[in-house]
């Protein structure tokens, strides 16, 4: 292309969001855990922060699914105050990578919102990845979701009202 620049394959783009009954903070914490991701996350089968520093971290991931491996590196910054954490590409095998995880407090619990945009490099895996990347993304939400229950169980959240209630685990 023209001045050496490559044209960007178009992405993919996919919000979900849930109510969980626990406070933001420890679903907070539970998201930007990112070294336990292989333990759980869906096609995640290697993640390690690289490098921490006050505000986020750097972290590599591989997914993999039938023999297949991928190797990327994930930039995360982590905003307590306004609950929510970031997160782009910084190199690997896509040409995008980015999104953000919101946790908003309700009645009941906390609004979880991911959103997230993708782009493999090159037309044809784009093609392949469009029509598995909405079922991949829910299943990402789900399995956090499962994470949560299994972590923070039957605690005790105080809602923004002031009301104190004992989530039951029906997520």
């Amino acid at each position: 292309m023209a001045n050496g620049h490559t044209r960007e394959e178009p992405g993919m783009e996919f919000d979900t969001a849930r109510t969980l009954p626990y406070d933001a903070d420890p679903l907070f914490d539970l998201v930007a855990d990112v070294d336990k991701y292989e333990e759980f996350a869906p096609f995640c089968v290697e993640s390690q922060i690289t490098e921490r520093w006050a505000d986020g971290f750097d972290a590599r991931l591989a997914v993999g699914v039938r023999g297949l491996r991928e190797h990327f590196i994930s930039r995360v910054q982590l905003d307590r105050a306004n609950r929510k954490i970031a997160f782009r590409y910084l190199d690997g095998p896509l040409s995008n990578l980015a999104g953000t995880w919101t946790f908003t407090p309700v009645d009941g619990g906390t609004y979880v919102h991911f959103h997230v945009t993708f782009a493999f490099r090159g037309r044809r895996l784009n093609m392949l990845a469009s029509k598995l990347f909405d079922a991949v993304s829910k299943r990402m939400m789900d399995a956090f979701v499962v994470r949560a229950r299994s972590k923070l169980g039957g605690r005790t959240y105080r809602s923004p009202t002031g009301r104190t209630t004992t989530a039951k685990g029906a997520i």
